[in-house]
């Protein structure tokens, strides 16, 4: 069903980020490995190219510096958080924590 890979999706793109959060302690000015995250999270290369490159175009992270490395932007840093203002609700970029959860 489309709406369950859409689901599916953007919970692989905020474990991603919400993992770059953590890791550099919500910091712009802090570099992290995405790479390291993707393996981490079991994220295969396909999977990875592809939550790269909607955070990147969605403004969350800087392009990546020799293929892995990201700084989290500050629209990054709002994007994650915004999902636990209201976890019942949807964020601009990702579904209600609750739905994350469930697809984890």
């Amino acid at each position: 069903m489309l709406s369950d890979m859409v689901i599916h999706n953007q919970t692989q793109r905020f474990v991603m980020l919400a993992e770059l959060y953590a890791k550099t302690q919500a910091k712009s000015v802090a570099i992290g490995d995405l790479g390291q995250i993707a393996m981490e999270k079991g994220f295969a290369k396909h999977e990875f190219d592809r939550i790269v490159q909607y955070l990147v175009q969605e403004g969350l992270v800087s392009s990546p510096v020799d293929g892995l490395y990201v700084q989290l932007t500050h629209k990054g840093i709002r994007a994650v958080e915004a999902v636990f203002q209201d976890m019942n609700k949807a964020s601009e970029h990702f579904p209600a924590y609750t739905k994350i959860i469930k697809n984890l």
